[in-house]
This record gives structure tokens, sequence and C-alpha cells, in this order.
């Protein structure tokens, strides 16, 4: 998980506009207990694509926030490469 963070971070800062890349790092932050720095790139993510905001108002009941949802269809996306 360490060399998977560390990759993150270099690809971020080779890229910092990327809202993907962004939440990609945050969920690997997630992962080793780094909530605060994940919430960071989340911000970053939100900040570069305001989509990704939530609007509580906007939302349905029951649907997730949009970072969320995009951090959940990367997850799903990795879990089939894996495969």
């Amino acid at each position: 998980m360490k060399a998977a963070e560390a990759s993150y971070r270099r690809a971020v800062a080779a890229v910092a506009d990327d809202p993907d890349l962004l939440i990609r790092h945050a969920v690997v932050l997630t992962l080793q207990g780094r909530n605060v720095e994940a919430a960071a790139a989340c911000e970053r993510a939100i900040a570069l694509d305001g989509r990704l905001a939530d609007r509580p108002a906007d939302r349905r009941p029951g649907e997730l926030p949009p970072v969320v949802a995009r951090g959940r269809r990367i997850l799903a996306d990795l879990a089939g490469h894996t495969e």
C-alpha cells in the first residue's frame, strides 16, 4: 500500500489537475488511515470538477454524494482489472 500511495503522490505532483487521479490517491490514503490527507485530496478534486461537490438538495434520497459515487466507480473499475 505504501508503494501505491507513493506512486499516486508522484502522479498527482506531475498531473495536478486530474480529479480522478486525486480521488484514486484519496482512496489509497483512506485505506492507510490517513483521512485528513484523503479529505484534502477530495477537496482538490472537487475544486477542479465542481460536479463532484455535494449538493444535498439536488440528490435523490439514498443517493451518494458525487465524489463518493465517483470513488466507488473507480474502485469497481480497479477491481475489474485485477481479475
